[in-house]
C-alpha cells in the first residue's frame, strides 16, 4: 500500500538525482527526502509500540466492557450461587411443608 508521502519522498528522492546531487537545489532535495524516510519511520515504530500496548490493554479489559463490570466468568459464578440458593431455599421450604404434615392431626390432612 503506498502512500501519498511515500510517493513524495521517492518524489523528492528522484528530482535531487534529475537535478543532480552536487548541486545546491539537488542537495536540499536530498536532504528532504533523508528527513521525510526517518520521519516515516518513527512513525511505524510509533505504529506498533501503539498497537502493542493496545493488544496488550486488550488482554486486560476486552473491548466492549469496562473495568467494574463483572467479566463473563464472575457472572456465571453468580448466577450459580443464585441457584444453589434457590436450590436450597426451595429444600427448606419443602420440608417444612413435609414437617407440618406429619405434624397435621389425620383428619386436617384428608381435607
Amino acid at each position: 500500500m503506498r502512500t501519498e508521502e511515500a510517493e513524495h519522498v521517492e518524489g523528492t528522492g528522484a528530482h535531487a538525482a534529475s537535478v543532480g546531487l552536487t548541486t545546491p537545489e539537488g542537495r536540499a532535495a536530498d536532504d528532504r527526502a533523508i528527513k521525510h524516510g526517518q520521519r516515516q519511520e518513527r512513525v511505524a515504530v510509533t505504529m506498533l509500540d501503539v498497537s502493542t500496548k493496545l493488544a496488550a490493554a486488550k488482554d486486560a479489559h476486552p473491548v466492549g466492557r469496562m473495568p467494574w463490570e463483572p467479566t463473563a466468568e464472575e457472572l456465571a459464578h453468580a448466577s450459580a450461587e443464585v441457584a444453589a440458593m434457590r436450590a436450597e431455599e426451595a429444600a427448606e421450604e419443602e420440608a417444612e411443608r413435609a414437617a407440618a404434615l406429619a405434624a397435621a392431626p389425620k383428619d386436617e390432612v384428608q381435607s
